[in-house]
């Protein structure tokens, strides 16, 4: 799955990043005045980058294709970074708002089945979980008849090398 977003340093508790995994990433937090976090990604594309507050011009980039958005950085209030993943989050506004970027989306590759997307399921370092089942193939048995032939078989080449022994040429 997707990362999660980053959250923006300043006013602790306002500007939380979104929750990565899931086919859509969250959007993250505003902050305490205003602007706005950034995007979550999607199946199609990036999240949208966050806007800034305070009539700031904004620094905060869209994610994009395995990347997450850089959050703004200008007026020393920072936004924070989108997460990571199929497509990124966008990262979040800055300049008095410290927003939080927005999550990353999930990935399933065509043909892969009983997958499932939860976003937000592990806080924390990433992981990866990946389980599988071997198919097994029974193991091919002789019928009876193939089972007479080669018995068959290994008497009568017995039965030659002896005959080749006592009679030598």
């Amino acid at each position: 799955g997707g990362g999660g977003g980053g959250a923006g340093p300043q006013n602790p508790g306002t500007g939380v990043g979104g929750a990565g995994g899931g086919l859509t990433g969250a959007a993250g937090a505003t902050g305490a005045n205003g602007g706005s976090g950034g995007g979550g990604g999607t199946q199609g594309g990036g999240g949208a980058a966050g806007a800034a507050g305070q009539n700031d011009p904004g620094t905060a980039s869209a994610g994009a294709l395995g990347v997450g958005g850089g959050g703004g950085a200008t007026g020393g209030i920072f936004g924070g970074g989108g997460g990571s993943g199929y497509f990124g989050g966008g990262g979040g506004g800055d300049q008095q708002s410290a927003n939080g970027g927005g999550g990353g989306s999930s990935f399933t590759a065509v043909g892969a089945s009983s997958v499932s997307h939860t976003q937000g399921n592990h806080a924390g370092d990433g992981q990866v979980v990946i389980t599988f089942t071997i198919a097994t193939a029974a193991i091919p048995t002789l019928s009876e008849w193939a089972q007479l032939a080669m018995v068959a078989l290994l008497v009568g080449g017995g039965l030659l090398a002896l005959r080749r022994r006592s009679h030598p040429a």
